[in-house]
């Protein structure tokens, strides 16, 4: 599985290492900790891939974005 986009490759190896981070007690009990980590990445990458169609910048939909105001005291 590969992405042509450099960008959205790291973000998954990213993801899936701060997946690793956190489930690594279990991972160090685990019999194969590299498919483990392989299938997460691939996860994750097809979790953009799924996610890449349905999110559009506010302006490509034609909607204004909202100015950030500060709030008063």
């Amino acid at each position: 599985l590969r992405t042509k986009d450099r960008d959205a490759a790291n973000d998954a190896v990213q993801e899936a290492f701060s997946k690793a981070w956190v489930h690594r007690e279990g991972l160090e009990q685990m019999d194969n900790p590299e498919g483990w980590m392989v299938k997460t990445l691939k996860n994750e990458v097809l979790q953009q891939f799924r996610g890449a169609g349905r999110t559009e910048p506010l302006e490509d939909q034609g909607q204004a974005i909202p100015e950030a105001t500060p709030e008063s005291p």
